[in-house]
């Protein structure tokens, strides 16, 4: 009998688990989603990160953008947290010719890719579970 309890316990606490998880999994999903097919709003969200790549923990939040609907949580979940963040630039893209704050009058290479990473995490209302899952996305636009 308290075998039987205990392993009840366990399927229970996997099911809760799951389920902070796969909300977690649906925001991220939701957001992605979101900004591709609201890309005027998804240039402005990233723009502002782009115009300041040099502040060294720069990112914004999906949810302080005014169109974005957060999506319904289960009860299973208190609370989910994003961050779209510019990935680190490597020092060859510093030197590189495309860098046009580098190379002042130079008008070569006038796209560049840049790269974000958009995470989410999810926790339970005990704080006990939590998920945190990140998607990393490109985008080519003007080089900086």
């Amino acid at each position: 009998m308290q075998n039987s309890t205990l392993q009840l316990r366990m399927v229970n606490s996997m099911q809760h688990s799951q389920q902070v998880f796969s909300a977690t999994y649906d925001y991220l999903n939701l957001g992605v989603t979101y900004m591709g097919k609201n890309l005027n709003e998804t240039r402005n969200t990233l723009g502002v990160i782009l115009q300041n790549e040099d502040a060294p923990s720069n990112f914004v939040s999906l949810a302080s953008n005014t169109a974005w609907v957060t999506p319904n949580m289960p009860a299973a979940v208190s609370s989910i947290s994003d961050q779209i963040k510019l990935n680190q630039l490597s020092s060859d893209a510093f030197v590189s010719e495309t860098y046009l704050k580098g190379n002042g009058g130079n008008s070569t290479g006038t796209q560049s890719t840049y790269y974000f990473d958009f995470s989410a995490t999810g926790t339970d209302p005990s704080g006990r579970v939590a998920s945190t899952q990140q998607v990393v996305f490109s985008i080519t636009g003007p080089s900086l």
